[in-house]
């Protein structure tokens, strides 16, 4: 098991690679948190949130769920999510979360996650 946020991304990483393969699309990239607060979890996703099916939204192959630290997300795993909005929350590079992107003293905002489950939807 990896001790360290890089060590998982290099064991998520071949999982991505092979489900991207087998989808004939590019693996997704994660966003850049070094320096940030903020980890990507070492856990596939297979959709997000339930439809009339039972299966959600596609999802790319190595998008996973960013952990902010102090937030616990409301939802454990995307596939259970019940987000419809379709919103998200951007988090700024320390971690906070950025209230109006469209002001221009408002801080940068490095990832947009699911408000809840924290998909990465970047």
């Amino acid at each position: 098991m990896p001790t360290t946020p890089e060590a998982a991304l290099f064991s998520l990483a071949e999982p991505a690679v092979a489900c991207a393969a087998a989808q004939d699309v590019p693996p997704f990239e994660t966003p850049h948190l070094d320096g940030t607060p903020m980890r990507a979890r070492e856990q596939l996703v297979r959709w997000h949130g339930p439809d009339d099916d039972g299966f959600g939204t596609w999802v790319y192959p190595g998008r996973t769920v960013i952990e902010v630290p102090g937030r616990t997300w409301p939802v454990a795993r995307p596939e259970d999510c019940t987000d419809e909005s379709f919103t998200g929350i951007w988090f700024d590079a320390t971690g906070h979360p950025v209230p109006d992107v469209l002001d221009p003293e408002a801080p940068e905002g490095v990832v947009l996650l699911c408000a809840q489950c924290g998909l990465d939807c970047t």
